[in-house]
C-alpha cells in the first residue's frame, strides 16, 4: 500500500520500502535509522521489518527542526561565490595538433 500523506495513514505501521518510497531514500537508509534509534518499529525476521508511523512522523518533525535551525544560522553567512568562473578557467585549451607524416607504410616495410 503506497503512503500518500504520512499523517493521515491508517495503518500503525509500515514497511521499510514503503516510507523508503515515501521520503523518496533508500531501503538502506531507513534500516539505517532503524539501526541509528532515530527509527522504531518491530523485527518480524532476519529481513522483515515494520516503522512505528508515529515514530516516523516524529522523526520528520525533528528533521524539519533541525533543517529550519540550520537555515536561519546559514542566513548570516555571505553568499556563495560564484564557482563558473572558476569552471571555465579550469577548462584547458584546445590542443593544436601537429600534422604526421602523410605515408607511414614506408616505415613498416623490410630492408
Amino acid at each position: 500500500m503506497a503512503i500518500h500523506d504520512l499523517a493521515n495513514h491508517t495503518a500503525p505501521y509500515v514497511t521499510v520500502r514503503e516510507l523508503a518510497e515515501y521520503w523518496r531514500v533508500s531501503q538502506k537508509q531507513i534500516r539505517q535509522r532503524v539501526s541509528a534509534g532515530h527509527l522504531s518499529g518491530l523485527r518480524l525476521g532476519p529481513r522483515i521489518c515494520r516503522i512505528s508511523v508515529t515514530s516516523a512522523l516524529a522523526f520528520e518533525r525533528a528533521s524539519e527542526q533541525a533543517l529550519s535551525q540550520r537555515v536561519r544560522t546559514n542566513r548570516s553567512l555571505p553568499p556563495a561565490p560564484d564557482r563558473a568562473a572558476d569552471r571555465a578557467r579550469r577548462v584547458p585549451a584546445p590542443r593544436e595538433t601537429t600534422p604526421g607524416p602523410a605515408d607511414t607504410s614506408d616505415v613498416w616495410k623490410r630492408p
